[in-house]
């Protein structure tokens, strides 16, 4: 396991003062170029604000590195790769769809903090006890300790807001978002790896890995399950259906349905090899907590698939059904939006 990948010397003053001068010309250049914009004068006080964290969060990176060494850590440097990879996966896809990218890099930040917030309290709730003495652990983010459930439940609302601020279609830019998630799971699973964490339960195969034990510092596990590697394998497999299938869909929301589904099955799987809070017996069924909750999650998509289809079935009739004329106005509408 190698937790930290590379430690960087503390930056020279003069070079740190240098570059908070930059960070704060790069926030000025931001909020005139926003100001200017008419399509962006709208959302003025979120860029703002936005724009005023993010300098913030960089001015306060600069100070820290100015007197101490910055270790990159594996966990949070997989976290942000598998971030930039389904940004990437996203923006190509609204290019391809003809949706402006400017939208997906406007949310993306939000996606971000909001579903690393969403997923480190859901962890910090279910792990309570760990955190009892030690308050100060809570932000210890590169340890690790995120719940995927909460990170997507933080996403789903900011999504949901992010859209009606916009005024776009909810659906069709979760659809567009959809192959990105198991791409940047994928890299996520590689870093709790490298961190040694979320391993599986003791076994024998010829694969299995010794990890750091984390209640005993210097000891290791007895050989465990690397379910971080059989998530990651299947979170590919996932990805690859997904893309395989995302110019066929017959109806909004159908991909981002099929990827809930997809990753509860991967989900359901792999938590019979973990050992975690998640893999504590679910009262006192056979089922672990997060298979319950995988199942739950496999009823809502598959009632809401069946939900949406009807719909594009009756809107699909609606359309067959009208005039001709009525038809080709509401084309050159479509057409101009």
């Amino acid at each position: 396991m190698r937790s930290v990948l590379v430690e960087i010397p503390p930056l020279p003053s003069l070079l740190a003062y240098a570059l908070m001068g930059v960070v704060l010309i790069l926030f000025v250049v931001r909020l005139v170029t926003a100001w200017r914009s008419a399509e962006t004068r709208k959302e003025f006080p979120s860029v703002v604000l936005l724009s005023a964290l993010m300098a913030a969060a960089f001015i306060g990176l600069l100070i820290y590195w100015r007197g101490h060494p910055i270790l990159v850590r594996s966990y949070g440097f997989m976290l942000m790769l598998g971030f930039a990879a389904g940004t990437f996966v996203t923006l190509r896809e609204a290019r391809r769809c003809g949706v402006d990218a400017e939208v997906f890099l406007d949310f993306a930040i939000w996606a971000l903090v909001s579903s690393i917030v969403a997923a480190r309290l859901t962890f910090v709730m279910l792990n309570a006890a760990d955190y009892e003495d030690d308050f100060g652990k809570v932000f210890q983010l590169w340890g690790g300790g995120l719940s995927f459930h909460g990170g997507l439940a933080g996403g789903i609302i900011a999504l949901i807001v992010f859209c009606r601020r916009r005024k776009l279609p909810f659906l069709r830019i979760g659809d567009l978002i959809a192959p990105a998630l198991p791409l940047g799971y994928a890299f996520a699973r590689v870093g709790c790896f490298l961190n040694g964490c979320c391993y599986g339960t003791p076994t024998k195969v010829a694969w299995a890995v010794a990890f750091p034990d984390e209640k005993f510092a210097g000891a290791h596990t007895p050989p465990s399950h690397p379910t971080q590697i059989y998530a990651l394998l299947l979170s590919l497999v996932v990805f690859g259906v997904l893309w395989g299938v995302r110019t066929r869909t017959k109806f909004a929301g159908q991909l981002i349905c099929l990827y809930l589904i997809l990753y509860s099955i991967e989900r359901f799987i792999v938590e019979f090899f973990r050992k975690d809070v998640t893999a504590a017996p679910f009262l006192r069924t056979p089922l672990t907590q997060g298979q319950v909750a995988s199942i739950v999650l496999i009823v809502l998509c598959v009632w809401f698939w069946r939900v949406l289809a009807r719909r594009a079935e009756r809107e699909k009739a609606r359309v067959e059904q009208e005039p001709p004329q009525r038809k080709k106005k509401r084309e050159k509408a479509s057409a101009k939006r």
